[in-house]
């Protein structure tokens, strides 16, 4: 292998694949997982993470996947390394919560799937991973985003799907949301997010769902005009849970026939997505 993405992917498909190979040798000492400190486990988690993001997401899944085997054979052969439900609490962690700047609910997909059947004896627990896997299965990378109906400023009515762009970037936000304005900020200051617009390849659709308008409309000043800014007068995002908005700010980038690029992309990698366009 020479090019660099074929290595990536190697690396992330068979990443854990040594230490589960190797860990016959094991502790019941909490501090440690599989014989190795508990802190350097979770060190390597991250650093596996990051090689996740380096790939296309429906790569990423499958290793995603091909780990998960892994740690399921490891476990099935020594249940008392720990290792298994680390693991799979440590996806819940990076690539579901919603702090996590790992955040990636398309390479949690194999995970949840799992937890809900493992969790069948457990009504608790069942309802808890059945909720995630209903809200992770929407709108998944590849799949047409759920259409809907918006008001703009000015009182016209318009829908997703009839803006008219190589790429779409559909930003839910709130009035007064600090990180809502740190992204503004980031947008308005990158070159390559100017030269997108304004050369109409990147349109911005940037909503309001909740029910308060009138203090949504206090915050337009600080909404570029270039952007089409407008609020969810019918409530239909959240009344018919078309988009699954766990926090506020929830970015989500599509292409020119509103097929998902990425979902609920976590702001510290929304620049760096949109210069590679």
């Amino acid at each position: 292998m020479t090019e660099p993405g074929q290595i990536a992917e190697y690396m992330a498909g068979r990443f854990w694949a040594p230490y589960c190979d190797s860990a016959a040798v094991w502790t019941r000492d909490t501090l440690y997982v599989g014989g190795i400190w508990r802190d350097d486990f979770v060190a390597a988690y991250r650093q596996w993470a990051t090689l996740l993001w380096m790939l296309n997401p429906l790569i990423a899944q499958k290793s995603v996947e091909q780990n998960l085997r892994y740690f399921q054979a490891l476990h099935d052969s020594i249940p008392d390394t720990g290792a298994y439900p680390l693991f799979l609490d440590l996806c819940e962690e990076y690539f579901y919560g919603v702090n996590s700047t790992f955040r990636n609910e398309q390479l949690y997909l194999p995970v949840v799937r799992l937890r809900v059947k493992e969790m069948r004896k457990d009504s608790v627990l069942h309802d808890k991973y059945a909720k995630q896997l209903e809200c992770c299965s929407l709108n998944q990378i590849g799949t047409v985003a759920s259409d809907f109906d918006f008001t703009d400023k000015r009182g016209r009515r318009g829908s997703l799907h009839k803006i008219r762009a190589p790429y779409t970037l559909l930003f839910f936000s709130n009035p007064g949301c600090n990180a809502c304005k740190q992204i503004i900020d980031k947008l308005n200051a990158s070159q390559k997010v100017a030269e997108l617009t304004g050369k109409g390849r990147l349109a911005v659709l940037n909503v309001y769902i909740d029910e308060n308008p009138d203090e949504w409309y206090k915050y337009m000043p600080i909404y570029p005009d270039s952007w089409t800014n407008a609020y969810d007068e019918d409530l239909e995002i959240r009344t018919n849970t078309l988009y699954d908005v766990r926090a506020i700010p929830s970015l989500y980038l599509l292409d020119a026939d509103k097929k998902v690029i990425f979902k609920d992309l976590p702001d510290n990698r929304l620049i760096d997505l949109l210069e590679m366009l």
